[in-house]
This record gives structure tokens, C-alpha cells and sequence, in this order.
């Protein structure tokens, strides 16, 4: 667990020294990531998963807006799964 808290500490970092209006692909993929370094952790922990659903919906917002279908199918796909999870 820490190595995935580190992760999600580090891309949570990444974002706040980026901007999604200069970097909207990056910012994109950091919050992709971050959504599913979150998602791990809830899968190992507490089972709370409104972090990660909050995160990849971000993401899903600036995958459309760019164009970017490949990234934006993925995210969806993982959004069903995080939703489909127990809680």
C-alpha cells in the first residue's frame, strides 16, 4: 500500500504544477491515473470509491473535449467497472 500512496500522492502533485488549459492531454492522463491509483487503494482499504469515480470523470470531461476517443473509451469503461464494484 504505501508504493500506491506514493503514487497517488506524486500525480496529485503532478496536477497541481500543471494546468489543464496548457496541458490538456497531460492533465488528462494524470487524473486517469490518478482515479485508478485511488480505485487500488479503495479495493485494498475501505471499498469507498467516490475519490476514483470523481477523478476518471474529470478525466472523461477533457478526454471528450480533446477529441482523444481512445483515451475516452478507456475511462468510460473503467468508470461502469468502479461503479459496478460492492460497496
Amino acid at each position: 500500500m504505501p508504493v500506491l500512496q506514493c503514487a497517488v500522492t506524486a500525480y496529485r502533485e503532478i496536477l497541481a504544477k500543471i494546468s489543464r488549459d496548457k496541458s490538456p492531454r497531460e492533465w488528462a492522463l494524470t487524473k486517469d491515473n490518478l482515479a485508478r491509483g485511488l480505485a487500488s487503494i479503495a479495493d485494498r482499504t475501505d471499498k469507498r470509491y467516490e475519490a476514483a469515480i470523481a477523478a476518471i470523470e474529470d478525466a472523461i470531461v477533457a478526454f471528450r473535449g480533446l477529441g482523444e476517443m481512445h483515451y475516452l473509451r478507456k475511462a468510460v469503461a473503467f468508470r461502469q467497472r468502479l461503479e459496478e464494484r460492492p460497496r
